[in-house]
């Protein structure tokens, strides 16, 4: 039996190691969750349910099947899908989530040794030490210096700000009081900081596009900002008539004047609209960014059924013998 969060992190590690593998999934690298769920032949759902975070249905129950609210951010909405794929993956029976905020309930009691190993399996799913590492490198650093670095690599890894400082945690590359300390500051006001005069625009996650990160993908979702500097800039607006989804965000005058008091380089900044549903890959001539490439990838969902499972799923019924011979 399950009863502390040492021996959640133990099993789950393990667990989530393995899903990976039998997945096919790299372990380097930001997951597709949605997509893990899929290859693990589960009915996912999507539905709007206020104050409700997701429900496993085990196969005891006449399962397996994942609901997730269709309303959470897509940090959010991503490990909640990874938690309830968690219960799936340790064996565990049917389970309704309506919090699964660590920071807002860590009362001794207030977690079941079997949500424990659910929330523990979904960090490291979500965040396996190679893949942090190799985020952490992309960002020209080992361990994050700032709570910066920890929201961005949130963004790369496609996880909650908050999950992102608690696991740093787990995986010694932050010390427990920093992390709390970076919780505490919040995630809107580190938003802030990095989007600068543009945070206002829209509440959706913040993405820096310069060409020291590279040869990466960026996984957005609708009212996202990809704030870029000058030469990234200069590599959207080239392709902007066959961009379809992406809108370039003006300032008034007296946002352009709090933009001029920032540090160099200018900054600009686009806004991914729900319309935005083509990866784009995005290049530069620019002899300061030789090789530099990145890969802009759309994220969204749509409540009902997933249908990307069910179509995995539907086979056709031939109508005649010959039909089925071909």
């Amino acid at each position: 039996m399950i009863t502390t969060w040492r021996q959640a992190h133990r099993v789950a590690q393990l667990a989530a190691v393995h899903a990976r593998a039998d997945f096919d999934l790299p372990r380097d690298t930001y997951v597709d969750v949605l997509e893990a769920i899929r290859r693990a032949g589960i009915p996912l759902m999507f539905q709007d349910m206020p104050g409700h975070f997701g429900t496993y249905i085990s196969p005891a129950t006449h399962g397996p099947g994942i609901l997730i609210n269709s309303r959470l951010t897509m940090p959010t909405l991503r490990h909640t899908a990874a938690h309830e794929l968690g219960h799936h993956q340790l064996g565990h029976g049917d389970a309704n989530d309506l919090n699964l905020d660590l920071w807002e309930s860590q009362a001794p009691g207030a977690w079941t040794g079997t949500e424990m190993s659910a929330e523990a399996f979904a960090a490291w799913f979500l965040m396996p030490r190679p893949a942090v590492l190799r985020c952490l490198q992309l960002l020209g650093t080992d361990k994050p210096r700032s709570a910066h670095d920890a929201y961005r690599l949130a963004t790369l890894l496609g996880a909650s700000f908050r999950g992102v400082c608690r696991h740093l945690v787990n995986l010694e590359l932050l010390a427990s009081a920093t992390a709390a300390t970076w919780v505490r500051a919040g995630r809107a006001r580190v938003r802030s900081a990095l989007a600068g005069p543009y945070a206002y625009v829209a509440d959706g996650e913040v993405h820096i596009l310069d060409t020291d990160v590279r040869n990466v993908t960026v996984h957005v979702a609708a009212n996202d900002l990809l704030v870029a500097t000058p030469t990234v800039d200069r590599a959207i607006t080239m392709l902007f008539s066959e961009i379809v989804g992406l809108e370039r965000v003006e300032l008034d005058d007296a946002a352009e004047g709090q933009l001029d008091l920032l540090d160099e380089p200018r900054i600009a900044c686009w806004q991914v609209t729900p319309e935005f549903t083509d990866s784009l890959r995005l290049s530069s001539d620019d002899p300061t960014a030789a090789g530099w490439s990145i890969v802009i990838e759309p994220v969204s969902i749509r409540d009902g059924i997933d249908l990307s499972w069910l179509e995995r799923r539907q086979t056709p019924i031939p109508d005649t013998p010959e039909e089925s011979t071909e």
